[in-house]
C-alpha cells in the first residue's frame, strides 16, 4: 500500500495456474528483488495452498522481519460456508477487527458458547495472522485485500489474450495509474497538505470525536494523561476512560499502535496542551513518501523488438488443453463469497449480469 493507503503495484507474473510451483518461483524472486533490503514486510493474502507450499519451502519468507497475515473477509467467508449464521458472521468480523484483547476474547467466547466447531476452526489459526488485536501493528489497520481485489479485477479481461498482448496491456494501466498519483502528489503538496488527502479525512473523523473530552492530568512532562470522550454533555460510558502516554506513544484504546495515526484519545491531549498532533502520524503516511513511490518514469515500450540470441518457441502443453469446447471451467471450489457474487446467471454473450443468454437482446438482433 502506498501513503494514501491506496494499492500500489510492485510486481507481475504470469503463469499457466495458481499452484505451489508458480507461487513458490514468484515469491522467491520478490523476496530476492523487491524487499530484500526493506527491515520489515507484511505479507496479507487468502489461505492458498500454493502460498502455503511457498512458504514452507523459501527460507526468505520464514525470515522474522517477514510477517504473514491473512484476509478476515476470507476467513470469515471460510466460516460461513461450514455455519451459515448472521450473528456468527458478525462477531467473526468482531473478534478480527478488534482493537484490544479483552475485545477479542469477548467475541470469540460468544462465538464458543453458541458454534463450538466455528470456534475450534477459529482457534487453530494464529491470532497474529487474522486479527488486529494481536498484529503489532504490521498490517497497518489493512484487514481484507479487497483494494488488490478491484484492481485486479480491472485485468480480468485480458486473462485469455496473448501473452503479449497481456503484457502490453498491463504496462498501459501501470503507466497511466503511475502518471495519475505522480499528479496526485504535486496537487496535494503545491495545496499544503501536511498528509494524503486519505489520511486527512481519517485524522480529521478522529479530531471530531475528540471533541468535548474529558481529560485528566497525571504528569505534563511525561505526557501521561487519562481521557474519555463525550457526545455533547453525556458520557459515552466508563469504558472510554483510557490512558495515553505520549513519550511511549501509547493509547490503552489500541487504535494509535494499529494504524499508526493518533487517536480521538491522542488528538484530545493535543489539543489540552496546545501541540500539533503531527509528530506523532507515522513517517510512512507523509506526501514526500507518497511522491517517491511515483518518482520513477515509464517509457514507451519499443516496438521494433531485436532478438540477439535464437530463440526457440515452445509449444503449448497438449495436456493443459480443455477437452469440452467452450468457457473453461475454474478448479477453485466457490466459498460463500461466491454465492453473494449475484443472484442471477451472467449472460455468456455480452456478459450483462442482468439477463441470460437465451434473453439477450444482442442475440436476438442477429
Amino acid at each position: 500500500m502506498n501513503a494514501n493507503k491506496e494499492i500500489y503495484p510492485l510486481a507481475y507474473s504470469i503463469v499457466d495456474s495458481e499452484n505451489g510451483a508458480s507461487w513458490t518461483w514468484f515469491l522467491k524472486r520478490l523476496a530476492r528483488h523487491v524487499f530484500s533490503d526493506l527491515p520489515s514486510i507484511c505479507i496479507i493474502s487468502d489461505r492458498h495452498a500454493g502460498i502455503d507450499v511457498a512458504y514452507n519451502k523459501l527460507p526468505e519468507l520464514q525470515s522474522s522481519r517477514v510477517k504473514r497475515r491473512f484476509c478476515l473477509r476470507h476467513i470469515r467467508s471460510n466460516v460461513m460456508t461450514r455455519f451459515k449464521n448472521s450473528r456468527l458472521k458478525g462477531l467473526v468480523w468482531e473478534a478480527g477487527t478488534a482493537v484490544t484483547k479483552n475485545k477479542f476474547y469477548s467475541s470469540m467466547q460468544s462465538i464458543q458458547q453458541y458454534w463450538p466447531d466455528a470456534h475450534n476452526y477459529l482457534s487453530a489459526i494464529e491470532p497474529e495472522a487474522w486479527t488486529l488485536s494481536h498484529d503489532g501493528g504490521h498490517r497497518y489497520g489493512i484487514m481484507t485485500t479487497n483494494s488488490f481485489e478491484s484492481f485486479n479485477n480491472s485485468l480480468k479481461g485480458c486473462r485469455m489474450l496473448l501473452v503479449t498482448a497481456i503484457a502490453r496491456l498491463t504496462f498501459h494501466k501501470l503507466s497511466t495509474m503511475f502518471a495519475d498519483k505522480r499528479t496526485s502528489g504535486q496537487r496535494m503538496e503545491a495545496a499544503g497538505l501536511h498528509w494524503p488527502t486519505n489520511i486527512c479525512n481519517e485524522l480529521q473523523k478522529r479530531e471530531q470525536q475528540s471533541y468535548n473530552a474529558s481529560i485528566q492530568r497525571f504528569n505534563d512532562a511525561n505526557g501521561l494523561y487519562v481521557v474519555a470522550l463525550q457526545s455533547g454533555n453525556i458520557s459515552q460510558g466508563s469504558e472510554t476512560y483510557v490512558e495515553v502516554h505520549l513519550r511511549s506513544r501509547t493509547c490503552k484504546c489500541g487504535k494509535w499502535k494499529t494504524d499508526g495515526l493518533p487517536c480521538a484519545h491522542v488528538i484530545a491531549v493535543c489539543k489540552y496542551r496546545r501541540e500539533s498532533y503531527d509528530s506523532f502520524v507515522a513517517k510512512e503516511y507523509s506526501i514526500d513518501n507518497y511522491k517517491r513511490s511515483y518518482a520513477a518514469d515509464f517509457f514507451p515500450l519499443d516496438t521494433d523488438i531485436q532478438f540477439t540470441n535464437q530463440v526457440t518457441c515452445i509449444p503449448p502443453l497438449l495436456g493443459r488443453r480443455p477437452n469440452n469446447p467452450g468457457q473453461r471451467q475454474t478448479r477453485r471450489f466457490p466459498n460463500e463469497m461466491d454465492f453473494r457474487t449475484s443472484t442471477r446467471r451472467r449472460c455468456n454473450y455480452c456478459l450483462a449480469r442482468t439477463h441470460t443468454s437465451t434473453q439477450c437482446p444482442n442475440l436476438n438482433n442477429q
